[in-house]
């Protein structure tokens, strides 16, 4: 026998349970060893190897036993290993399975009941239970208790490390498929980065001609991309993490604080202590102080240490705290900017809601950015295999011009969630059609979670119809009565049956903690509420459009509405009784990727488009963004209509192409801005290609610097760049050295109005070009910058002169 550790076992599908057990037992002082928990294996370590030799130095092994558990490759061979090893094997029951069904190396060994472990009062008696076997065979695997915060930052890195819904169903599914040979099970850190990328929202110092503008114009937010987020909390200790839901802004938040636990474990003087908290949970609380200190684990107070930056605030969910979220945004705010705010803190909220009253100004704002082709293409290599190719074909169609397409699946692809919803329901049925709704999709991935849990012959499995009524009640009532996205047992239990909860427990529909539930995530919350929607009629719930600064504001039925479109049997009769209401609410879910009649697109087309065209400075953000979504069967026309001659027709096509986007619109108006014979289509196609953006550059860059376009489409060219903002900075550098003077100077007054300090060090050289009209381009956009680098290199070059 060896006076190792105990190994824990489990399936990984099973990890929220064996995590809370491994957490408990280590901070009882229980010498044990688990792959997501131990802090001496990180991403990059060889995992095999590292398993192996975990349970090669075991003392013993505690199984958690499940008919997952025994129909994987991996347990098995754990099992197998350990008992050829002569390890001792305590098993934990987690599940149902039949004493014909366990294992041949456990078929006569006693077990632990945590079949119930959901009750924390049986989960603690069994607990106890475990923990006492285990003091009787291997007392010396018993150390003293740990302190205080190693036991708080071992059950936080247990609760951050916990189940990640459906992608764990995806899993399951590559590893069933997995060949024979496979070793061990797969690396938990392999596919941990969920989210495709980040950037920095700012203010675009330059401006973009608007004439529904008192003033003429408008600032946009520019995109300012991230190598990655640590390099956002490098450079912020403060700020908001946005994104759209499934987009992987909560799997950051929590990875983050998961990471800086695991240092601070290891390196207790190094790096803050991370306090992770839910908003939803600040319920009576007068004030966010007062929030923290109810959930900080110490005994002291919090207020000095957060203040000094010895404590990082994690705060997830700023938009889901219910029907008081706007007052207690506020009182967050006055928080974060007075006296006692803290030093580092991180707040997430999805990005559609990150508006209004709900918006902290002061603080920067990050975005989890959408996920890239090439990204769709490994995400999707990492789990299907043999299929991915079937699936990619679906995903992402040979003709590129699709991929703007609103109804595309690429759109849902896109979002990390919703992409491993996709291979989830593809795995299950590659041959049937993939939603494009995200009602439609989340129905098809519940039924097949939901059908799983009987096949596995869960107890208390109920048909899928009636399953779905309940947890329809649930989700529409949370929704009606502006609750938090935590509700607790008592509410729950009006609408779901304790048997029928912890069936959804099982097919991660829902998440406990203690005594509260949440859907585990919101696209599941708003189909459940769209079930019970259509049972009660959508005209109870519908409401006119309500518009701020001519933009339509997302309403809280907004998604449901969306969802029940796509499973709606009547779609075009419900997209009818929408756009009496609500014309914009209607485009969008025409949007979502539904099969409408071609009269029913287009009559709401054509109303939107006569709101664009009517010159109604209140309605037309609003027209626009609608009218775009659906706009891509309509393109051509568009196309023609920027040759008009009237103007507001001319600017609305115009700026509806500039919202859809895309190579083939951006060839089309960069023809029109070097070929038409009116300045005014020139103005409205340059205008409409800085919308566009990045996609644009390549194009103006070689329209402003070729002799083969008149000098009037030339300098749009080059405006068009300074629009664009900072992205185009590299090619304004460019045409800094082109040979002919006047283009030069263009360039350098453009790169005084973009302000960015990068460029100050050519400037200061330009400041002594051998051309008197450059060196005084130089120096007013020095003057522009106005740092202190770049005025001293404006005196000095002032003084040289004189």
């Amino acid at each position: 026998m060896t006076d190792g550790h105990i190994f824990l076992s489990y399936r990984s599908i099973e990890a929220d349970f064996a995590l809370k057990l491994a957490a408990d037992l280590k901070n009882a002082g229980v010498n044990l060893w688990m792959d997501r928990l131990d802090i001496g294996i990180h991403a990059g370590d060889d995992w095999v190897q590292s398993l192996q030799d975990a349970i090669d130095n075991c003392a013993a092994v505690i199984a958690v036993l499940s008919p997952d558990y025994v129909q994987s490759k991996y347990c098995r061979r754990e099992l197998k290993r350990a008992d050829t090893l002569a390890r001792s094997i305590f098993p934990v029951l987690l599940q149902n399975l039949e004493r014909t069904e366990w294992p041949f190396e456990i078929q006569e060994k006693q077990y632990i009941d945590f079949r119930n472990w959901q009750d924390e009062n049986d989960y603690r008696q069994q607990l106890t239970d475990l923990l006492q076997t285990l003091q009787e065979h291997f007392p010396t695997q018993f150390g003293s208790v740990p302190d205080a915060e190693t036991r708080y930052l071992t059950s936080l890195i247990a609760e951050l490390e916990s189940r990640k819904g459906v992608l764990e169903y995806v899993e399951l599914s590559a590893q069933a498929d997995a060949p024979d040979d496979t070793p061990a099970r797969p690396d938990p850190y392999q596919f941990d980065e969920w989210a495709a990328g980040f950037s920095m929202l700012v203010e675009n110092p330059t401006t973009i001609a608007n004439r529904h503008q008192d003033d003429g114009s408008r600032t946009h937010q520019e995109k300012i991309a991230l190598k990655s987020i640590a390099e956002a909390v490098e450079k912020h200790p403060r700020f908001v993490l946005i994104g759209e839901p499934g987009a992987g802004k909560t799997t950051t938040i929590r990875k983050l604080a998961r990471d800086a636990a695991r240092t601070r474990l290891e390196n207790p003087h190094t790096v803050p202590l991370p306090l992770f908290l839910y908003l939803p949970q600040w319920s009576e609380e007068s004030t966010p102080l007062d929030f923290v200190r109810k959930h900080w684990p110490f005994q002291t107070d919090p207020t000095g240490l957060l203040k000094r930056g010895d404590v990082f605030l994690y705060l997830d969910g700023l938009n889901e705290m219910g029907a008081k979220g706007a007052e207690k945004v506020e009182k967050l705010q006055a928080w974060l900017s007075g006296e006692d705010a803290p030093t580092h803190v991180i707040i997430t909220c999805r990005a559609g809601d990150y508006t209004g009253d709900l918006k902290i100004g002061e603080l920067p704002t990050v975005q989890a950015e959408e996920l890239s082709e090439p990204q769709i293409r490994q995400f999707a290599a990492n789990y299907l295999k043999e299929k991915t190719d079937s699936f990619l074909e679906r995903i992402l169609p040979d003709d590129k011009a699709r991929w703007e397409d609103a109804h595309s699946l690429f759109r849902l692809a896109r979002n990390p969630y919703l992409l491993a919803a996709l291979i989830f329901v593809y795995d299950k049925a590659p041959d049937s059609d993939l939603p494009r709704n995200n009602g439609a999709l989340m129905q098809k991935m519940t039924r097949a979670l939901w059908d799983r849990e009987k096949q596995k012959q869960t107890l208390d499995w109920i048909p899928f119809e009636d399953m779905e009524t309940q947890f329809g009640k649930l989700a529409f009532s949370m929704i009606d009565e502006a609750r938090p996205v935590d509700v607790p047992m008592n509410f729950v239990l009006q609408f779901v049956s304790a048997e029928t909860l912890r069936v959804g427990y099982n097919a991660n529909f829902i998440e406990q903690k203690k005594e509260e539930i949440r859907f585990y995530h919101q696209s599941i919350q708003e189909y459940f509420a769209a079930i019970q929607l259509g049972a009660i009629g959508v005209e109870r719930r519908l409401s006119a459009p309500k518009l701020s600064w001519s933009s339509r504001q997302s309403q809280k039925w907004d998604e449901v509405i969306i969802a029940l479109s796509g499973i709606t049997k009547r779609v075009d009769l419900l997209i009818k009784l929408i756009a009496e209401k609500d014309i914009y609410l209607a485009a969008y879910c025409i949007a979502s990727g539904l099969k409408v009649s071609k009269s029913v697109v287009e009559n709401i087309f054509n109303k939107l488009w006569q709101q664009l065209c009517s010159g109604k400075m209140l309605t037309y953000e609003a027209s626009l963004k609608a009218t775009s979504v659906i706009g891509q069967p309509f393109i051509g026309k568009l196309l023609k209509t920027v040759y008009s001659d009237k103007p507001d027709s001319r600017e609305a096509a115009a700026d509806i192409l500039a919202e859809i986007g895309g190579e083939n619109i951006v060839k089309e108006l960069l023809y029109a801005l070097r070929y038409a014979n009116e300045n005014s289509t020139k103005v409205v196609a340059v205008n409409a290609l800085a919308q566009i953006g990045e996609a644009a550059i390549s194009g103006l860059l070689d329209t402003a610097v070729s002799y083969h376009y008149a000098p009037f489409t030339r300098d749009l060219a080059l405006k068009g760049l300074v629009q664009i903002g900072h992205a185009s900075l590299p090619s304004i550098l460019a045409i800094v050295g082109h040979v002919t003077s006047s283009m030069r100077i263009e360039a350098i007054y453009a790169l005084g109005v973009l302000r960015d300090k990068t460029v100050i060090p050519l400037l200061s050289k330009t400041l002594f070009d051998d051309d008197s009209n450059v060196c005084y381009a130089s120096a007013e956009a020095l003057e522009r910058i106005g740092t202190l680098e770049a005025l001293e290199a404006v005196e000095y070059w002032r003084q040289g002169k004189s």
